[in-house]
């Protein structure tokens, strides 16, 4: 009688090229329906890189790129970015107060129209509320970028604008590893932008710590985010508020999320709105889960940076 081991391996012998060729069959066909029908194209906005830049990896000047959120067969959205390296048309200079939205995704509005982003449905609300004066809201965010990299961004953009206002909105997005490191490695790039089935294993599956590009990432620690603050404040001379649009990321030292970012930010002397139950702008009906995307969530985040920032715009508008 033959030993089941060895009739194992003869059947693995004889027909392992036949399940190999199966397997490979099944990729081909879950890549094929990931692409089609789930995942999104990517990346969102025409890249260029430029290793003498240290926010190496930013969006194109000039460009426009059609992204599907759902798949290549999914409803196709634009995506452009100015002369100035920033979302949609060059924005008119001139106005009576100009804020400056500083930001990841939360800001840029990946997958939205312009007019429905965070920094547009703020203008709106405060044309309504002051319809004698021209307030404009400038979208300086980029999706993916961290901390560091959108304060650069400020850098760049502050002797333009000179915003009157800087809002920094605070997210996961933040404390991130750059985008420069994550985007600066060739054949990263080739793979994730080209496999879907990449793509979903190194965002869901993979160890954060192996991610390629996440070496080079800093602990969201209070002392960094100290030096980030004291790096806003230096570049940006007026006001700066800080709001939070989803629960933050655990600190290494101590205190977690958004109690020590509250700490910190209120050390530095800067405003912090949406911190929680107890702030002046807190709603009653205010949602707990700030990471939820449903409308009611969406209107009392934008309800509550509204209500946050409201009581410096009246002061810079009844000073004039």
């Amino acid at each position: 009688m033959a030993h089941p081991e060895s009739h194992f391996r003869r059947i693995v012998s004889e027909h392992w090229r036949f399940g190999v060729g199966v397997l490979l069959a099944a990729l081909v066909l879950l890549e094929l329906m990931l692409r089609l029908f789930v995942m999104p194209t990517y990346p969102p906005v025409e890249l260029g890189f430029d290793h003498d830049d240290r926010n190496c990896a930013r969006p194109v000047p000039g460009s426009a790129k059609v992204w599907r959120p759902h798949g290549l067969l999914g409803k196709p959205v634009v995506h452009r970015v100015n002369n100035l390296g920033i979302r949609d048309d060059v924005p008119d200079l001139s106005a009576d107060l100009r804020v400056a939205v500083l930001g990841g995704a939360g800001v840029y509005g990946v997958g939205l129209k312009t007019t429905d982003t965070l920094p547009a449905a703020l203008e709106k609300i405060f044309a309504a509320r002051y319809p004698d004066r021209r307030i404009r809201f400038d979208n300086f965010g980029f999706s993916g970028f961290d901390l560091e990299e959108q304060i650069r961004e400020l850098s760049r953009l502050e002797p333009i604008f000179r915003p009157d206002i800087v809002l920094v909105a605070l997210d996961n997005e933040s404390f991130k590893p750059p985008l420069c490191s994550r985007r600066a490695l060739p054949v990263r790039n080739v793979v994730n932008d080209n496999l879907a089935l990449a793509r979903l294993i190194e965002r869901h599956l993979m160890p954060v710590d192996l991610v390629p590009g996440n070496a080079l990432a800093r602990h969201a620690t209070a002392a960094e985010l100290r030096r980030l603050v004291t790096a806003l404040d230096r570049i940006h001379v007026g006001t700066l508020v800080f709001a939070a649009l989803d629960d933050l990321p655990d600190v290494a030292d101590g205190k977690g999320r958004m109690v020590m970012t509250i700490d910190v930010i209120k050390e530095a002397g800067q405003q912090m709105v949406i911190p929680g139950p107890g702030d002046t702008c807190e709603l009653e009906d205010t949602t707990t889960d700030r990471t939820a995307t449903g409308d009611a969530s969406t209107k009392n985040v934008l309800s509550q940076v509204a209500c946050g920032i409201e009581p410096f715009i009246d002061g810079l508008i009844n000073d004039d």
